[in-house]
């Protein structure tokens, strides 16, 4: 099976369907409940005893956007002036 952690979700699902396997998808969550901009694949699990090759993407949403991280951080240091 191809690596596909830390690809995004939409392309990591779409390879792995080329491929001949069923998708299924589970979303991991910080208790900070943090909101990202990015689902990324943080672990992939083969599920055995399926008519249909099928595997579980783990995904995360993370923070990608540099600029918009910027962005909160100035907003942050002016809000605590």
């Amino acid at each position: 099976m191809t690596n596909i952690l830390g690809y995004p979700l939409d392309r990591a699902a779409a390879i792995l369907e080329r491929a001949g396997y069923r998708v299924e998808t589970v979303e991991a969550r910080s208790r900070k409940g943090v909101e990202g901009d990015s689902k990324r694949v943080v672990r992939c699990l083969p599920l055995p005893g399926r008519s249909v090759p099928t595997v579980q993407l783990v995904f995360c949403e993370f923070k990608t956007n540099v600029d918009s991280l910027r962005a909160e951080d100035a907003a942050d240091a002016e809000s605590t002036h």
